[in-house]
């Protein structure tokens, strides 16, 4: 398997919680990790740290170069597609995951942390 894959069935698409990387469920069941951000699948629960339940879609080939990739902060990614919001469940695992390995925070994760400040 690749380090990523462009994905070719539609309806079985999931986005990684901490980074947005979409990708298809077989595709999370065959891994222990995203590829992009390196969160752990603890017990390959992968469920647990990706959603189906996600808007936007945004391509991206060169995070470096691409004006998109920057403004929607992902210019440090690898290339591959990303969700722009996801409804997916932002665990304080998660959280401390990102912290932790100064990865930057996705959108939908500040505005779950400003809808609930006790997050933190």
């Amino acid at each position: 398997m690749s380090e990523t894959e462009i994905p070719t069935d539609l309806n079985k698409l999931r986005s990684c919680i901490a980074c947005g990387l979409i990708q298809t469920t077989d595709y999370w069941e065959a891994t222990d990790s995203c590829p992009n951000c390196q969160i752990p699948f603890i017990s390959q629960k992968y469920q647990k740290y990706t959603s189906a339940s996600f808007t936007g879609v945004i391509a991206i080939f060169d995070p470096q170069k691409s004006w998109c990739a920057s403004w929607e902060r992902f210019h440090t990614n690898i290339p591959g597609m990303y969700a722009l919001h996801n409804e997916g469940e932002v665990t304080e695992e998660i959280l401390t995951y990102l912290a932790e390995n100064q990865r930057p925070l996705p959108e939908w994760v500040e505005d779950v942390k400003l809808r609930n400040p006790n997050a933190d």
